[in-house]
């Protein structure tokens, strides 16, 4: 895979998603799902959940769709969302 540098020139041009173990103390580790503006660094959604199953990264996804477009329905311009997959 090339390597290539990636740069959103607008806001809602591209979305990045990124799942993390966090310690939580005495309930154990959990998993922290961010979703984030490439283009203004902005924090959009965010779920934590003590499981690290497909819908802890999907509810932080809605969780941004609602905070920036107030809705779940289709949006006004197509973007890209990004993950690396891990």
């Amino acid at each position: 895979i090339e390597a290539v540098p990636s740069v959103a020139t607008a806001p809602n041009e591209r979305w990045s998603t990124d799942l993390c173990r966090v310690w939580a103390g005495r309930d154990g580790w959990a998993t922290l799902a961010l979703v984030i503006d490439c283009h203004t660094r902005e924090l959009l959604g965010w779920h934590l959940s003590r499981s690290g199953k497909a819908s802890t990264a999907a509810s932080a996804l809605e969780h941004a769709l609602i905070n920036r477009f107030g809705t779940l329905g289709r949006v006004t311009r197509e973007f890209l969302l990004r993950s690396d997959n891990g």
